[in-house]
């Protein structure tokens, strides 16, 4: 289907409220992340990531007229599939372009989940987590605590890792958190697979 009436750039598909706010926060970084300035729209699946998985296609059908491009953004964990991510995004594309999205479409899943791209770069992590002392404090911290292990720069499991920092400092979990550390952290070095993936993908859509 062709876009008509003068269609905004982007329509993101997210599988929860955590995952809304990053991706609207790195949107608004168009500059840091090397695309031009669009106009877009973050919206959520009402059943989170297997909704994702299973029924984008379905809930962007009526979209499509009004964005020009579409991004489905989902964890690999929780998604309902035991598929590598690479197989899981090839799954979503072919049901997204059957349905008139063609080339317009892409889709993203963050494997295990979010929270993996919350642990690139400890600074700004102290700071949104409240944590009272230095980043290296902290590194400190989860290698004696063997959240880190010392030979590791993530943790295996990034989303319970992120829940002991939390209960540390005594800092209620909320999406703010994941919003705001999109906001600040500096993406220069992440090797994060789907973060590259969706840096590419703007890079390539929304030239600068």
């Amino acid at each position: 289907m062709i876009p008509t009436q003068d269609p905004q750039d982007l329509i993101v598909l997210s599988a929860d409220a955590s995952m809304k706010l990053t991706i609207e926060q790195l949107l608004a970084r168009s500059t840091h992340l090397g695309f031009r300035s669009l106009k877009s729209k973050v919206v959520v699946h009402p059943e989170r990531d297997p909704g994702v998985f299973r029924r984008s296609h379905d809930f962007l059908r009526n979209h499509l007229r009004h964005y020009r491009h579409a991004i489905t953004i989902c964890d690999r964990d929780g998604c309902g599939s035991e598929a590598s991510r690479e197989e899981i995004e090839l799954q979503i594309e072919r049901h997204l372009r059957v349905n008139g999205l063609e080339d317009r479409a892409a889709a993203i899943v963050i494997a295990p989940e979010l929270e993996a791209w919350m642990w690139g770069n400890l600074e700004p992590l102290a700071l949104c987590v409240g944590w009272q002392g230095t980043p290296t404090d902290l590194k400190a911290w989860l290698s004696g605590a063997n959240v880190v292990p010392p030979d590791k720069s993530k943790p295996s499991n990034p989303k319970a890792a992120l829940q002991q920092v939390l209960r540390k400092t005594k800092k209620p979990g909320s999406s703010a958190i994941f919003g705001a550390m999109a906001a600040t952290v500096d993406t220069t070095g992440c090797r994060d697979e789907a973060f590259l993936k969706l840096k590419s993908t703007l890079h390539c859509w929304f030239p600068r």
